[in-house]
């Protein structure tokens, strides 16, 4: 009898140990649940809310309120901190998770604390929509109608430069036209400029730019910056000053000339920020610690 009597108590024991770790399992596992969704939903909506700035501080909070609401984060608990003159936005959001088996052993709820954070400035790098033309700082300002390619001879340069691969050939630069390129160009990089008239490429960006309607996103193009006083002509390297987008309207061909005509918007994109690089509209939003 003493011996059965050893064996209950060790299963009893073992009940209640089994017991206790799988309280900490599944209320550990509603704990991380809980915790990635606050930080998930946080990290959403300040990068909603950092493209806003630096116009508009209201609208920024508004941003991230309405996404704090779509990711089913309750904005009563998270606070909004704005520094518009660094760029920066943070969240601090806090909440009380009800724990469902560690309260058997006194633990009925846990609080969660979760921090994100935003910056926004001057785009020191860009890939996505990045066509394989350069535009002068002196023309980058918002609303100005640019003309980037111009036929003004029978020889010398008309625009593009060579992203990527110095072997690439005007296939290469066809799709870099059309599509865009995910080449990371940095402010502070040279590129190779490509002489010649080119007048296949240019009836191939009209006939896709012509196919597009008026909003479509290949009609937006980022591109170099390079310095107002730059003379380029033949094969040449051009240093990477910032960054500008554009809205492509037309590619118009008159005779054996052709124009590309744009204009110049302002938008914040994701990537890196240089605050180094010259301003022309283009900004880069970024999560910091």
């Amino acid at each position: 009898m003493k011996r059965k009597g050893s064996v209950m108590i060790i299963v009893a024991m073992s009940i209640i140990l089994i017991m206790g770790i799988v309280a900490i399992v599944i209320d550990y596992g509603v704990f991380l649940v809980e915790k990635n969704n606050l930080q998930y939903g946080m990290d959403a909506a300040v990068l909603a809310g950092i493209k806003e700035l630096p116009d508009s501080e209201q609208a920024a909070r508004t941003m991230v309120n309405d996404y704090l609401v779509l990711n089913d984060v309750d904005p009563a608990n998270v606070t909004i901190l704005i520094d518009n003159e660094e760029g920066i936005i943070r969240l601090n959001g806090e909440i009380t998770v009800q724990t469902i088996f560690a309260r058997v052993f006194g633990v009925t709820e846990v609080n969660i604390a979760q921090t994100s954070a935003a910056q926004v400035g001057v785009a020191g790098s860009a890939a996505t929509g990045l066509r394989p033309f350069v535009v002068k700082e002196d023309q980058c300002f918002p609303g100005n109608i640019v003309v980037l390619r111009e036929m003004v001879g029978d020889q010398g340069n008309y625009g593009p430069v060579r992203l990527g691969d110095a072997d690439s050939g005007l296939s290469d630069l066809v799709d870099n036209v059309l599509y865009g390129t995910d080449v990371v160009i940095n402010v502070g990089d040279f590129l190779d400029t490509e002489p010649g008239a080119m007048t296949s490429l240019y009836r191939q960006a009209s006939d896709y730019i012509n196919s597009l309607g008026p909003d479509d996103d290949d009609r937006y193009w980022v591109l170099p910056v390079i310095g107002s006083d730059v003379d380029y002509q033949g094969l040449t390297s051009v240093e990477v000053k910032g960054f500008a987008l554009i809205k492509v309207s037309d590619l118009v061909k008159t005779g054996n000339d052709w124009t590309i005509e744009g204009e110049f918007v302002a938008k914040v994109i994701a990537g890196n920020i240089n605050n180094e690089a010259g301003d022309y509209g283009l900004l880069s939003s970024r999560l910091i610690k």
